[in-house]
Protein backbone atom coordinates (compact mmCIF):
# COMPACT_ATOMS: atom_id res chain seq x y z
CA UNK A 1 0.00 0.00 0.00
CA UNK A 2 3.46 2.10 0.94
CA UNK A 3 4.61 1.38 -2.40
CA UNK A 4 0.82 2.34 -4.25
CA UNK A 5 0.96 6.06 -2.16
CA UNK A 6 4.54 6.52 -3.07
CA UNK A 7 4.14 6.07 -6.88
CA UNK A 8 1.07 7.99 -6.99
CA UNK A 9 2.36 11.13 -5.60
CA UNK A 10 5.33 10.74 -7.71
CA UNK A 11 3.21 10.80 -10.64
CA UNK A 12 0.91 13.42 -9.14
CA UNK A 13 4.44 15.52 -8.38
CA UNK A 14 5.17 14.96 -11.75
CA UNK A 15 1.73 15.90 -13.56
CA UNK A 16 1.88 18.86 -11.69
CA UNK A 17 5.19 20.69 -12.53
CA UNK A 18 4.32 19.39 -16.34
CA UNK A 19 1.38 21.99 -16.26
CA UNK A 20 3.10 24.70 -14.83
CA UNK A 21 6.46 24.98 -16.51
CA UNK A 22 6.41 27.89 -18.57
CA UNK A 23 8.31 26.97 -21.93
CA UNK A 24 10.85 29.58 -22.84
CA UNK A 25 10.44 32.19 -25.50
CA UNK A 26 11.16 30.91 -29.12
CA UNK A 27 14.15 32.07 -30.75
CA UNK A 28 13.82 35.69 -33.13
CA UNK A 29 17.05 36.16 -35.42
CA UNK A 30 18.10 39.76 -34.56
CA UNK A 31 18.84 42.14 -37.36
CA UNK A 32 22.03 42.29 -39.13
CA UNK A 33 21.63 45.93 -40.22
CA UNK A 34 21.88 45.42 -43.83
CA UNK A 35 19.40 43.58 -46.53
CA UNK A 36 18.14 43.45 -50.27
CA UNK A 37 15.84 46.54 -51.52
CA UNK A 38 13.48 43.36 -52.82
CA UNK A 39 13.49 39.61 -52.23
CA UNK A 40 14.23 38.55 -55.34
CA UNK A 41 17.82 37.73 -56.17
CA UNK A 42 19.89 35.80 -58.14
CA UNK A 43 22.99 33.94 -56.62
CA UNK A 44 25.93 32.70 -58.56
CA UNK A 45 28.78 30.30 -57.37
CA UNK A 46 32.50 30.53 -57.48
CA UNK A 47 33.58 27.50 -56.55
CA UNK A 48 36.66 26.08 -56.20
CA UNK A 49 36.77 22.97 -54.87
CA UNK A 50 33.58 21.97 -56.78
CA UNK A 51 33.44 18.70 -55.85
CA UNK A 52 33.22 19.68 -52.16
CA UNK A 53 31.57 22.77 -52.03
CA UNK A 54 29.09 23.02 -54.76
CA UNK A 55 26.32 20.62 -53.66
CA UNK A 56 26.18 22.00 -50.35
CA UNK A 57 26.01 25.83 -52.02
CA UNK A 58 23.15 24.84 -54.06
CA UNK A 59 21.17 23.51 -51.09
CA UNK A 60 21.67 26.03 -49.25
CA UNK A 61 19.92 28.48 -51.73
CA UNK A 62 17.30 26.41 -52.30
CA UNK A 63 16.29 25.77 -48.43
CA UNK A 64 15.97 29.27 -48.24
CA UNK A 65 13.93 29.52 -51.50
CA UNK A 66 11.39 26.87 -50.14
CA UNK A 67 11.21 29.31 -47.42
CA UNK A 68 7.57 30.68 -46.62
CA UNK A 69 8.81 34.08 -47.42
CA UNK A 70 8.74 36.11 -50.14
CA UNK A 71 12.66 35.07 -50.92
CA UNK A 72 13.57 33.73 -54.08
CA UNK A 73 17.09 33.02 -55.15
CA UNK A 74 17.71 32.25 -58.71
CA UNK A 75 20.85 30.90 -59.93
CA UNK A 76 22.03 33.25 -62.61
CA UNK A 77 26.25 33.02 -64.37
CA UNK A 78 26.24 37.26 -64.39
CA UNK A 79 24.68 39.66 -62.17
CA UNK A 80 23.95 37.95 -59.13
CA UNK A 81 23.24 39.85 -55.53
CA UNK A 82 25.10 36.82 -53.85
CA UNK A 83 27.82 35.43 -54.79
CA UNK A 84 28.80 31.78 -52.79
CA UNK A 85 32.21 31.14 -52.77
CA UNK A 86 35.16 28.92 -51.12
CA UNK A 87 38.83 29.65 -50.20
CA UNK A 88 41.03 30.22 -47.54
CA UNK A 89 40.97 33.04 -45.64
CA UNK A 90 43.64 33.92 -43.00
CA UNK A 91 42.12 37.11 -42.06
CA UNK A 92 38.79 35.33 -40.86
CA UNK A 93 41.33 33.43 -38.34
CA UNK A 94 38.84 31.61 -35.99
CA UNK A 95 35.51 31.69 -38.77
CA UNK A 96 34.46 28.96 -41.00
CA UNK A 97 32.38 31.34 -42.66
CA UNK A 98 32.07 35.09 -43.71
CA UNK A 99 30.41 37.80 -45.40
CA UNK A 100 31.83 40.51 -47.42
CA UNK A 101 31.44 43.10 -50.34
CA UNK A 102 33.46 42.42 -53.55
CA UNK A 103 35.77 44.86 -51.97
CA UNK A 104 36.30 43.05 -48.83
CA UNK A 105 34.56 45.15 -46.93
CA UNK A 106 32.01 43.46 -43.96
CA UNK A 107 28.64 45.77 -44.31
CA UNK A 108 28.20 48.32 -46.94
CA UNK A 109 24.68 49.99 -46.79
CA UNK A 110 23.18 53.02 -47.53
CA UNK A 111 21.22 54.67 -44.77
CA UNK A 112 18.06 52.70 -45.09
CA UNK A 113 19.77 49.55 -44.32
CA UNK A 114 20.07 48.20 -47.91
CA UNK A 115 23.23 46.99 -49.44
CA UNK A 116 24.87 49.24 -51.94
CA UNK A 117 26.69 46.12 -53.91
CA UNK A 118 26.33 42.55 -53.89
CA UNK A 119 27.75 40.78 -51.35
CA UNK A 120 30.54 37.64 -51.25
CA UNK A 121 29.53 34.74 -48.50
CA UNK A 122 32.71 32.40 -48.19
CA UNK A 123 33.40 28.88 -46.73
CA UNK A 124 36.57 29.85 -44.81
CA UNK A 125 38.69 26.51 -46.22
CA UNK A 126 40.73 26.65 -43.54
CA UNK A 127 38.13 24.75 -41.36
CA UNK A 128 35.07 23.54 -43.60
CA UNK A 129 37.55 21.61 -45.68
CA UNK A 130 37.15 19.02 -42.54
CA UNK A 131 33.32 19.20 -41.76
CA UNK A 132 30.81 17.00 -43.41
CA UNK A 133 28.56 17.97 -46.22
CA UNK A 134 25.55 19.03 -43.95
CA UNK A 135 28.04 20.85 -41.71
CA UNK A 136 28.88 23.02 -44.90
CA UNK A 137 25.43 23.51 -45.49
CA UNK A 138 24.77 24.85 -42.39
CA UNK A 139 27.24 27.20 -42.27
CA UNK A 140 26.38 28.20 -45.92
CA UNK A 141 22.69 28.75 -44.46
CA UNK A 142 23.92 30.88 -41.99
CA UNK A 143 26.04 33.08 -44.07
CA UNK A 144 23.26 33.56 -46.67
CA UNK A 145 20.97 34.19 -44.00
CA UNK A 146 23.36 37.45 -42.94
CA UNK A 147 23.24 38.09 -47.00
CA UNK A 148 19.68 38.14 -46.56
CA UNK A 149 19.93 40.40 -43.35
CA UNK A 150 19.74 38.33 -40.48
CA UNK A 151 22.35 39.01 -37.52
CA UNK A 152 23.31 36.12 -34.58
CA UNK A 153 21.42 34.79 -32.18
CA UNK A 154 22.14 32.75 -29.41
CA UNK A 155 20.09 30.00 -26.80
CA UNK A 156 21.01 27.47 -24.67
CA UNK A 157 18.46 25.08 -25.40
CA UNK A 158 18.64 23.55 -29.38
CA UNK A 159 15.07 23.59 -29.39
CA UNK A 160 15.11 27.45 -29.99
CA UNK A 161 18.58 27.41 -31.44
CA UNK A 162 18.39 29.34 -35.41
CA UNK A 163 20.46 29.05 -38.20
CA UNK A 164 21.85 32.25 -37.13
CA UNK A 165 23.53 30.85 -33.90
CA UNK A 166 26.84 32.04 -34.42
CA UNK A 167 29.01 28.85 -32.89
CA UNK A 168 29.09 26.27 -35.99
CA UNK A 169 29.63 23.80 -32.57
CA UNK A 170 26.49 24.64 -31.18
CA UNK A 171 24.40 25.32 -34.48
CA UNK A 172 25.41 22.22 -35.93
CA UNK A 173 27.61 20.20 -33.89
CA UNK A 174 25.29 19.89 -30.46
CA UNK A 175 22.26 21.16 -32.02
CA UNK A 176 22.05 19.74 -36.10
CA UNK A 177 20.56 22.60 -37.25
CA UNK A 178 21.73 23.06 -41.24
CA UNK A 179 17.82 24.53 -42.16
CA UNK A 180 16.58 27.84 -41.75
CA UNK A 181 14.23 27.62 -38.31
CA UNK A 182 10.59 29.03 -37.48
CA UNK A 183 12.35 31.82 -36.10
CA UNK A 184 14.40 32.50 -39.04
CA UNK A 185 11.43 33.02 -41.27
CA UNK A 186 9.51 35.08 -39.35
CA UNK A 187 12.35 37.55 -39.32
CA UNK A 188 12.62 37.38 -42.79
CA UNK A 189 9.38 37.99 -43.67
CA UNK A 190 9.51 41.25 -40.82
CA UNK A 191 12.23 42.63 -43.28
CA UNK A 192 10.70 41.84 -46.82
Amino acid sequence: MRRIRKLAAIVAGAVLTTLFVVPAAPATAAPWGCQFSTPYLHYKTAITNTAAYLNPAQWAARYWQETNTPITLSPVTTGANIVIADGYLPSADGYDGMIRTPAGQMENCTYNHNWTTGMYVWWNRTYTDYYTGEKKLSVMVHELGHALGLGHESFTSCNYVSIMEPKTAKRYDDCRKYKPTVADVAFINQIY
